[in-house]
């Protein structure tokens, strides 16, 4: 198995989704059908709560709004830029790629892309 990485990308569309990542948690990339403005736009997301070690649940992402990890557990956060996009939505359709996740940095938008590719 090898694993990419992609350090220092930024988590796309905070104007949007409005939704702060959680530190250090792997985040899922999931492939976006019927973006009318990128056919290849991938979504980013907080892992089910199940996922998260529960020394996080209560850990602050947002004080203004007073989001918690599990208050944003299982929602989208934003996209995988437009100009990783379509390697990312290439690499999802795959049949050799067994997950796609991100691994969050620090808490604002930027990140770490990591996917697991078996060879």
């Amino acid at each position: 198995m090898h694993i990419i990485v992609i350090e220092n990308a930024v988590i796309k569309g905070y104007h949007e989704f409005q939704i702060r990542p959680p530190p250090a948690l792997l985040l899922p990339v999931t492939k976006e059908y019927g973006n009318r403005h990128d056919p290849h736009a991938c979504l980013v997301w907080v892992p089910e709560i199940e996922k998260i070690p529960t020394s996080l649940w209560n850990h602050v992402t947002d004080e203004k709004r007073g989001e918690r990890v599990r208050t944003i557990a299982g929602l989208p956060i934003g996209r995988v830029p437009k100009g990783l996009s379509s390697c990312f939505y290439e690499l999802l359709g795959s049949s050799n790629v067994m997950s796609g996740t991100l691994i969050s940095d620090i808490p604002f938008l930027f990140i770490k892309f990591s996917l697991n590719i078996q060879f």
